[in-house]
This record gives C-alpha cells, structure tokens and sequence, in this order.
C-alpha cells in the first residue's frame, strides 16, 4: 500500500511457484487466435489488458477472451499517457473503457494497467476512487524494444523470472508470438503455475 493509500500490485507471493502473465494493447485480430491457441495447449490463463478503443471494434475478441476464463483488465480507452492529462481526463480514459468493457463481458475489471508503465500519483488515486488496483509488474519481456531477437527475449526473461512474479508482454509483438510456447513450457517444468491477476493477488495473501 503506498503512503497516498492507494494499491499498486507489481508482484506477488514470492514463497510461491506461482507468476501471473499479462497481455497488453489487444485485441489485435491479427493474433489474438494465435495466442489464445497457445495458451489453451498449455492449459495457462492470462491476464489481458485490453483497450476501448480496440474492444470496441472487436467485441466479439474480448467476448472469446473472456469466455475461454482469462481476466481483462482496464488499459484505459485511447491508450494515453496518463500522466500527460488533466485528473478528468484521467477519469474518463479510465471510466469509458470500464463501462465498455463491463457492458461486453458483463463483468468489471479489477485491475488498471496504466499505457506505458507511466504512473504518477494523481492516477494512483483516481485508480483508487474508481475501485481499481494499478497493476505494474516486476519482468517485462521488452517485447516492443527494436533490434531485440526472440531468443535474447526468451533468456532474458528466463533469468528475471521468480516465484510470484507479473509478467509483462504484448500479444501481437511477434517475436513474444514466437517465444511463448517455450517460455510456458520452460517455466513449467520448473515447477511454475500460471495463474491470473486476481488469482495471484489471493495467492498473496496466503502464507502471510
């Protein structure tokens, strides 16, 4: 809990082989297939970040997505940097693609991934108020880094990787495309679960 009181998820029960991968930018019709695939032949669930914006072209994506039991979450509607706007723009980045999202799937994200990992503290509060947890992450895959080759990615992420970890990639970056089958299978021989957001926050209340 930050000093302002308002929740910032960014990792996990570290006592626990449990790490939450998330998914941000989509729906991309172009791969969201391709990933949802994969995740069903690894038997994984992912948390999905998905922005008004695109679920608002693609509703029948987000309806799959949440059909075949991943979270979505809140990416706010246009994909803006939070910090860069007025405290009401904030709120109505925020609000649209909650109630978009709600009026789809019927359910109310939990979580808010601000775009960019760009978080001040106006945006934790307003989080706050609309009921949200901020979610950030403590691996990211740096998938939308130029010049990085997927075999880079997968070891680097391998290293970072550990117990109760988020996990941060984009769905239609095809070089995570081409490593995710790897990834979820390397990780699961190591002994590692993948859970949702929402599972791993209860996960970290155990033990404690």
């Amino acid at each position: 809990m930050l000093p302002d009181g308002a929740e910032v998820f960014s990792r996990g029960n570290t006592r626990r082989m449990v790490i939450a991968l998330t998914l941000d930018d989509g729906p991309r019709p172009a791969t969201l297939d391709h990933v949802l695939a994969i995740l069903a032949r690894h038997n994984v669930k992912a948390t999905f970040f998905f922005t008004g914006l695109q679920s608002a072209k693609y509703p029948e994506l987000v309806c799959k997505t949440a059909r075949q039991g991943h979270e979505i979450g809140n990416h706010t509607y246009d994909h803006l940097r939070l910090p860069k706007l007025s405290d009401a723009e904030k709120g109505a980045e925020i609000d649209r693609c909650e109630d978009l999202l709600w009026s789809i799937t019927g359910r109310r994200p939990r979580f808010l991934r601000p775009p960019g990992g760009e978080l001040d503290r106006a945006t934790r509060r307003i989080a706050r108020a609309h009921g949200l947890v901020v979610a950030m992450y403590d691996v990211n895959l740096h998938d939308d880094t130029p010049g990085l080759q997927p075999h880079q990615e997968l070891q680097s992420a391998l290293r970072r990787i550990r117990p109760g970890s988020i996990v941060l990639g984009h769905g239609a970056v095809q070089a995570t495309l081409e490593i995710l089958p790897t990834l979820i299978s390397t990780l699961q021989a190591r002994g590692y679960a993948f859970v949702t957001l929402s599972e791993l926050a209860e996960e970290s209340t155990q033990d404690h």
